[in-house]
């Protein structure tokens, strides 16, 4: 009986470590939903602007570069013809709920640098 209970609970723990979801919101009005999948966290954007309509991004799949009791390090490589090749990064103070996301690009294009609040749901 006691083996039974143990795998059990051994089969739920890596179910329970992919049900984390991040919701982390910026003064610029962006919304990012982050939910874990293996290896990689999915991520929806949804832009909320006082004048048009609530709009969502396709999302994103961000890979999981480093995780901590206190960090969650994420990044993302785009490589399309319009927008050249990019680095997108974000990182999670799991602690504080701050995060900070930031990009390196290819091409003459003005990087948006970041930060907001996030909570863990």
């Amino acid at each position: 009986m006691a083996k039974l209970l143990i795998n059990a609970v051994l089969m739920l723990v890596p179910t329970l470590a992919f049900g984390e979801t991040w919701v982390c919101s910026s003064s610029d009005r962006y919304i990012h939903t982050l939910e874990r999948k293996p290896q990689a966290f999915e991520k929806i954007t949804r832009a909320v602007f006082d004048d048009l309509p609530t709009t969502t991004l396709p999302a994103a799949n961000y890979t999981l570069l480093h995780e901590s009791s206190e960090w969650l390090v994420l990044s993302q490589i785009q490589i399309d013809e319009v927008n050249g090749a990019a680095i997108l990064g974000m990182i999670i103070n799991k602690n504080t709920g701050k995060y900070v996301m930031d990009s390196v690009r290819s091409i003459d294009f003005e990087a948006r640098k970041e930060f907001g609040d996030c909570v863990e749901t």
